[in-house]
């Protein structure tokens, strides 16, 4: 098995090009997935497709024609986390390096807060696990979008320009097209804010994750929930994510499940997460039925 085999997400843009670029030389494997949705997508296929036989890359590639029903950007996300798995797999990668920059990140971080959502970290982590796979972004602190054009032009990079990028077609362009026309110096004091923020957020899970593996220690018993209500929240969500698989955890799921177990009414009825995952209480304590 190769031991640090590393599988990079190329689109033809200028980003991955250049990560590409920077990995040219390790023990690497291209994924390319063309989702045919404008005219040019060849071209972006050719040039990852060139690139990769001018340095003897493997490279892989997922061709799609057919509809998609619903969110786009849903449906291509996991069509192509479905190709890369079965690539990462075939090609027994450790490492999944994805080109996502400060610009990302920032965007990412601007769409939770206007959202009014409170994750547990705002914008995009430099590592992840996604379908099970290591999933490293070495750019996402590095490189703002105007210093990887900069290194491709010095570097003579070729790479084709998505043109749906610079249109207000999804809330994320229109985002993106605002960041565009603020100084380096404005976004990085926009930037380190959310880092200071994600900072205060990463001691406050600290003391999350220690009232979770204390609330486990009692069989997730509900008058700990009771007694501990600025957590109970955050509580259940850790519950619902440790132990069930595939459901849609929301603020409003969150929120009726705490106001079920905390209820003393519904000792012998059952919560539904899904067609065969409930939970429920018994003897006072949270169960899995």
């Amino acid at each position: 098995m190769p031991k640090n085999r590393k599988l990079i997400a190329v689109s033809g843009g200028v980003d991955s090009m250049v990560l590409l670029n920077n990995y040219k030389d390790e023990d690497i494997i291209v994924a390319f997935v063309n989702y045919n949705k404008r005219k040019d997508s060849i071209v972006d296929q050719q040039i990852a497709i060139d690139y990769c036989n001018k340095n003897k890359i493997t490279i892989e590639i997922l061709w799609l024609s057919e509809e998609h029903q619903g969110n786009f950007q849903e449906w291509a996300r996991n069509k192509r986390y479905d190709f890369f798995k079965i690539i990462y797999a075939k090609h027994k990668c450790q490492e999944l390096l994805i080109a996502q920059h400060k610009d990302d990140f920032l965007e990412t971080a601007i769409m939770q807060w206007r959202a009014k959502r409170n994750p547990y970290y705002f914008g995009i982590s430099k590592n992840s696990q996604i379908f099970g796979m290591n999933v490293s972004r070495p750019m996402i602190f590095k490189y703002w979008k105007s210093e990887i054009y900069e290194i491709a032009f010095e570097l003579n990079i070729t790479f084709n320009e998505d043109t749906t990028n610079f249109t207000d077609l999804y809330q994320r362009n229109i985002i993106r097209n605002s960041l565009n026309n603020k100084p380096i110096i404005v976004k990085e004091m926009i930037f380190n804010v959310f880092q200071k923020i994600n900072v205060l957020k990463s001691i406050q899970n600290i003391k999350i994750i220690s009232k979770y593996y204390e609330w486990s220690n009692l069989t997730y018993n509900v008058e700990f929930l009771r007694n501990n209500r600025n957590y109970s929240q955050d509580l259940i969500f850790k519950f619902l994510i440790h132990n069930f698989k595939d459901i849609n955890i929301s603020k409003n799921i969150i929120k009726s499940i705490e106001i079920f177990l905390l209820s003393p009414q519904n000792e012998t009825k059952k919560f539904i997460l899904s067609d065969n995952q409930k939970i429920g209480k018994l003897n006072n304590n949270v169960i899995i039925k």
